[in-house]
């Protein structure tokens, strides 16, 4: 039994006629007749009753006709697969990054890909930077954006790094703090400050040098702003997410806090999809440089 027997047996099965299904394949009726009766020799049961021109499934038929359309479509799929690994193409990709680099960039760049690849399935996997770089590694992660502080470049003998847009951060603190008058903070200014971090990665991203009896955990942004206007602490925020308009804080840029967001890839990275995701981030790189470069002249 073959997959040409098997496509004869489904198109006989479907219009219970050799004639129209041979013309379907276009085959002749002899053909078609002779791949069913070889099929029927090689399974040793009868698929059709064949009565006076009217061709009739057998109990034996039906039961087949389920599990050979399933093999059949088990036989495109693994074909298609296989064509989309050696093409780059394959209908998924997952992107490493933190909540913070979320935006700008994202949303325009997965809109526009959307329109260029209904198809691919897109991930988004939070973590911290070695929960990324080991994505990247073991491959379950195809572009990592992570971020990089003063001159720092994520460098490995494997990733390509390629820069995405600036940012800096922010102290956000409660309209009555001693500081929000200010129009600017160092990192000294906030040394004694409860911090107010957003979720448990946040915790565990301090945890080296954390002093976590200093620390405050919540739950969600809307939380750091309640807590924080509240006076129980302050946070320190990426500029192009922190709450600016929020009449309950005030949002104070940080000296020299200067941050860099680098797309990383395998080099050895092969999908198609996937080069075209890289170039629509290049493209929106320039402008969201632009915009951040304005904003360090203020800092």
């Amino acid at each position: 039994m073959n997959e040409h027997q098997l496509r004869c047996f489904i198109a006989a099965a479907q219009y219970l006629n050799f004639t129209k299904a041979a013309e379907d394949l276009y085959m002749t009726q002899a053909a078609m007749t002779y791949q069913i009766a070889e099929m029927e020799k090689s399974l040793k049961v009868r698929l059709f009753d064949r009565e006076k021109g009217r061709v009739l499934l057998t109990e034996a038929g039906e039961s087949f006709l389920t599990s050979a359309q399933a093999i059949l479509h088990e036989m495109d799929r693994a074909r298609q697969t296989a064509r989309e690994v050696e093409q780059g193409t394959t209908d998924s990709l997952s992107i490493g990054c933190h909540g913070d680099v979320l935006f700008p960039l994202l949303p325009d760049v997965l809109k526009r890909f959307r329109e260029l690849h209904p198809e691919v399935s897109v991930f988004l996997k939070q973590g911290m930077t070695s929960d990324i770089v080991r994505g990247l590694s073991d491959g379950d992660i195809d572009v990592g954006l992570l971020t990089g502080y003063g001159d720092y470049v994520p460098s490995l003998s494997w990733l390509e790094s390629t820069l995405v847009f600036c940012d800096t951060h922010c102290a956000v603190v409660a309209r009555d703090h001693p500081l929000a008058q200010r129009t600017s903070v160092s990192y000294d200014d906030l040394a004694h400050d409860k911090k107010i971090i957003l979720g448990e990665q946040g915790l565990l991203a301090h945890e080296e040098s954390a002093d976590f009896d200093n620390m405050l955990c919540a739950s969600d942004p809307q939380s750091v702003v309640v807590l924080v206007a509240a006076g129980y602490g302050i946070s320190i925020s990426v500029s192009h997410v922190a709450p600016h308009h929020d009449p309950k804080v005030v949002c104070l840029p940080i000296e020299n806090s200067k941050m860099n967001i680098y797309s990383c890839v395998k080099k050895d990275a092969n999908k198609a999809s996937l080069d075209t995701l890289l170039k629509l981030i290049a493209e929106a790189s320039p402008s969201l440089l632009s915009k951040q470069e304005q904003l360090f002249s203020s800092c």
